[in-house]
C-alpha cells in the first residue's frame, strides 16, 4: 500500500453528440464520441490518520463536500473493499465547471484509480468500471486510458478507438454553465411532437481522422441551449 498516488484528471469533448431518446425510466438513450484532452484538474490522495473522506478543492467552487464526484468515489472504493483508513484528497480545479467538459466525473475516474492504489488495488478494472457507470454515465470513459471512444446507451458503454492525429484545438467556454439535466429537459421540450432520433451506422473506419469526424459532428444539446 502507498501513501499518496496522484492523478491527472484529464478534461473530454464530445465531438459529436445526438440524444436519441428519453426512456421510460427517465434517462436518456444518446450516441456519441468522447475525445480526451490535455486540459486537466490534478488530484492527489493521500492515507489519513483519521477515518473518514476529507476533501481540499482550490481554484473553482465546485459546491458541497458530499455530493462532489472525486469525494463519492473515494467513498465507493472504500466501502467496496472494505478498507478502513481515512483519505484526504487534494484537488487543483482546472477545467471550468457546467461546461460540458466532464470536470466532475473525470475527477471521480481519478479518485476511483488513486484510492484503489492506496488500498493496494483490491478492486479489478471491471469492478472499477462498474463504479464508475453508477457515479455517472461519462465517468467510465474518465477512468479508462482510453484516448477516444464510441459511446451509446446513457454513455457506459463504450468502445475505445485509437487516438486521432494530435491537434490544436481552440476551447471556448462561456461564463454561464449549463447543468445537464436541464439540458436534457430542453431538449425534451423542442421535441415533443418530433419523436425518437434514429442512431447512426458506424464502424471503426469512420472514425479514424478529424476530416471523417468534422462530417458528422454536432450537438444535440446545442440548438435547446442556446435557445
Amino acid at each position: 500500500m502507498t501513501g499518496a498516488a496522484t492523478r491527472e484528471a484529464r478534461a473530454k469533448i464530445n465531438l459529436f453528440l445526438r440524444v436519441l431518446g428519453r426512456e421510460t425510466g427517465g434517462y436518456h438513450s444518446i450516441e456519441t464520441l468522447f475525445c480526451r484532452i490535455e486540459l486537466a484538474d490534478t488530484l492527489t490522495a493521500q492515507r489519513a490518520d483519521a477515518p473518514g473522506i476529507t476533501l481540499e478543492v482550490s481554484g473553482a467552487d465546485t459546491g458541497p463536500v458530499e455530493e462532489n464526484l472525486a469525494f463519492r468515489a473515494a467513498r465507493a472504493v472504500l466501502e467496496v473493499s472494505q478498507r478502513a483508513f481515512g483519505v484526504h484528497l487534494t484537488l487543483q480545479k482546472r477545467i471550468p465547471i457546467g461546461a460540458g467538459l466532464g470536470g466532475g466525473s473525470t475527477d471521480a475516474g481519478a479518485a476511483l484509480s488513486a484510492v484503489n492504489e492506496l488500498a493496494g488495488r483490491p478492486l479489478p478494472r471491471a469492478e472499477l468500471l462498474h463504479l464508475a457507470a453508477r457515479l455517472g454515465a461519462d465517468v467510465p470513459f474518465c477512468l479508462s486510458d482510453a484516448p477516444l471512444a464510441v459511446a451509446w446507451g446513457h454513455g457506459e458503454r463504450m468502445l475505445a478507438l485509437p487516438a486521432l492525429p494530435a491537434a490544436p484545438i481552440l476551447l471556448l467556454t462561456p461564463p454561464a454553465p449549463v447543468r445537464t439535466v436541464e439540458a436534457y429537459r430542453w431538449v425534451d421540450a423542442a421535441r415533443e411532437s418530433a419523436g425518437a432520433r434514429g442512431a447512426l451506422l458506424l464502424d471503426p473506419a469512420a472514425l479514424g481522422g478529424w476530416s471523417d469526424v468534422a462530417r458528422m459532428a454536432g450537438n444535440d444539446f446545442e440548438s435547446a441551449v442556446f435557445g
